[in-house]
């Protein structure tokens, strides 16, 4: 891979979508290009081809859950998580100057987002039309229509020179999308561009696929006291109702202890670890006010 000045990190949507704004905080001590992608697929292979050095895409939200793409993203292509950003999301209702509040039939934005804010638009009576991306539902309003606005961040109304008719209108106060960051190596933790704030607990992620029972599974990690912090299933459509799944650990991949429960899970099933990395929510969370 060439070098690069400045870094150049890929993220999915227009500028001012919220993983953009994820990417400069994650990167915040690094001279930063980042670099806008129509669909998801697209950020991450560019990380693949090294025209970029990292991607940036959203994994989970507190409020609407996972983001099914970016896993699926990690199987097909092998990329990496190298690490992780807990970004607090606050939704706006955004229109082109003039519009207000009562003109609103129909919000566009990324179904994330709408989801985030269904409560708001059913109490409202504002018809939801799924878009791309946030930002880019807000780019779309320099074209604009009759009582369409959209819903993204304060910044992307800025850029665009639209208007904010209606701010943080996700039904939870505290609404988090958790961000990874991609990479096509496993880079050693000491090794890697990290946000100097990133706390020195170490999370791992992976995938089974076992025959064994759930319990079973989570039993490798409970016999060693390794704390498991999520657990998901997700479908296989190999094996239709026989799921993966993905689990996050509190530990380091090369510990002797998590290799020990790792190689317990490889003797019945097949394994991807999918990165080790800083974990962010516990330098976070006592600031969820």
């Amino acid at each position: 891979m060439l070098p690069y000045a400045p870094l150049r990190v890929s993220f999915q949507g227009e500028p001012g979508a919220f993983s953009e704004m994820a990417t400069r905080e994650y990167f915040a001590d690094q001279e930063l290009e980042t670099v806008p992608c129509p669909t998801f697929q697209d950020a991450a292979e560019l990380v693949e081809q090294g025209a970029v050095q990292y991607g940036c895409l959203p994994i989970e939200n507190s409020t609407y859950g996972t983001v099914i793409r970016t896993y699926e993203l990690l199987l097909e292509t092998g990329l990496h998580i190298i690490g992780e950003l807990y970004y607090r999301v606050q939704q706006c209702l955004i229109a082109p100057h003039g519009m207000v509040l009562e003109d609103v039939q129909v919000a566009r934005s990324h179904y994330q987002a709408l989801g985030q804010c269904r409560q708001w638009l059913r109490q409202h009576g504002i018809e939801a039309v799924e878009w791309s991306d946030t930002a880019g539902a807000v780019k779309s309003l320099l074209e604009p229509a009759p009582g369409v606005a959209a819903i993204a961040s304060r910044l992307a109304a800025e850029i665009y020179g639209m208007n904010v008719l209606e701010p943080n209108i996700n039904q939870a106060g505290l609404n988090f999308t958790r961000f990874v960051i991609l990479s096509p190596t496993a880079a050693d933790i000491k090794k890697r561009v990290i946000n100097k704030q990133q706390p020195k607990v170490i999370k791992t992620s992976l995938v089974v696929e076992s025959p064994r029972p759930l319990f079973q599974i989570l039993g490798a990690f409970a016999l060693r006291e390794i704390e498991v912090v999520k657990v998901e299933a997700h479908p296989k459509p190999e094996t239709p109702f026989k799921p993966r799944w993905f689990l996050d650990f509190l530990g380091d991949k090369d510990d002797k202890n998590c290799q020990n429960a790792l190689n317990q899970l490889r003797e019945h099933g097949n394994l991807i670890v999918l990165g080790s990395y800083f974990d962010h929510y516990g330098l976070v969370k006592s600031h969820w006010k």
